[in-house]
This record gives C-alpha cells, structure tokens and sequence, in this order.
C-alpha cells in the first residue's frame, strides 16, 4: 500500500479508537467501501486509492448522540464530520431492508476496542454491492462504484474477463446483471491490467 494510503488507513483507525473512547454504548460496524478494501489490500500487500471515510452497512441510521460524536472526532482528526457513515446502506439490503450477506460474508477485524466491533465485508459480496449500486444509479452517478469493480476484481487476482468468467466465486455477474453492465466490463477490460 502506498505511504498516503498507509496513513489513510491509520488515521481511519486512530479515528475509530478515538470514538470508542468516547461511547458508552455497543456498536457494531460492516464496513464496505474505500475503507474496507485498504485494510483488505494491507493484507494481500497491495497498493490501492486511500478512502476518507467508513462506509458501515450494519447500521441504517445513527443516533444523534453517536452522530454528534462522530462529527467531534472527525474534527479532532481533520476528517469530514461523517466520516463514518451509513451511506451505503440500500445497496447491501434487499426491499424489505434485510441484509444480503451473511456472516459468512465479513470477518472481523480485531482492533481490541470496547465498544466498537469492526468487521469488513467479503471481496465477492462487496463487488456484488457495487454491481447493484451502477445498476440502480446507471454509469456515472457514483464514479467510486465504478472504480472500485476494478480494484476489488485485481484484489481477486482477476487480469481479464476470461479470468473473470472461470472464477468459481464470479458467475454471479453474467447470470445476475444485464447486458450493458456485462459490456460496460468487457470494454473497461484493460483496468485489469497491473
């Protein structure tokens, strides 16, 4: 990971701690996203784009307490004041707002805190999240989405759309998505490579 997105990624996590200081409550958080990708690139020892904030899909809406606190310690750290977040919420629910993961889907990240439990959702159910957000938004609504296809399929060691199509975790994306989204990959193929 390059020495910006290194720092990024502790800074994130100074953040996280700094809030569990501060809560007197349990939170759990699924991190998706920016976020959630770093730490998972920290692992394989990749370099990938830093992220600002903490996308949580756990959680629909915040107190106003703990939204209050997070806005302090965005301040105190020189982030944005929702640096963590619920943002990504509808794109990892179904209709009826019920998860489409399950536990299966993340791990949690053991940062030895109090309150806070920080897990970080899979590679494959965080594509297919991204997948649902382009297809919902259309091309261009949320660039990031579309980004982050490509870095989370490098992150699976995926280098074309035949590696694509012989992953066994990946069929899902030609059977699940229509054919704009499917062409929409075979021509941004080369964001595959390196």
């Amino acid at each position: 990971m390059s020495e910006k997105g290194f720092m990024q990624l502790h800074l994130l996590i100074d953040a996280l701690i700094e809030l569990d200081s501060m809560i007197n409550q349990d939170l759990e958080i699924i991190a998706v996203g920016g976020f959630a990708l770093m730490i998972q690139a920290s692992i394989l020892g990749r370099n990938i784009r830093g992220s600002n904030d903490i996308d949580d899909v756990n959680n629909y809406e915040f107190s106003d307490e703990l939204l209050s606190n997070i806005a302090k310690v965005g301040i105190s750290k020189g982030l944005m004041e929702d640096w963590l977040n619920t943002q990504s919420f509808p794109y990892y629910r179904d209709g009826n707002g019920s998860p489409m993961f399950d536990k299966g889907d993340y791990e949690f990240v053991d940062l030895k805190l109090a309150h806070i439990r920080l897990n970080v959702l899979n590679l494959v159910r965080q594509l297919r999240g991204k997948f649902d957000s382009i297809e919902a938004n259309g091309f261009g609504y949320r660039l990031q989405d579309e980004e982050d296809v490509f870095t989370i399929l490098k992150l699976l060691g995926i280098s074309s759309i035949e590696s694509t199509i012989c992953h066994p975790e990946l069929a899902f994306i030609f059977n699940s998505y229509p054919e704009i989204i499917i062409n929409w990959l075979k021509r941004n193929e080369f964001r595959l490579e390196n």
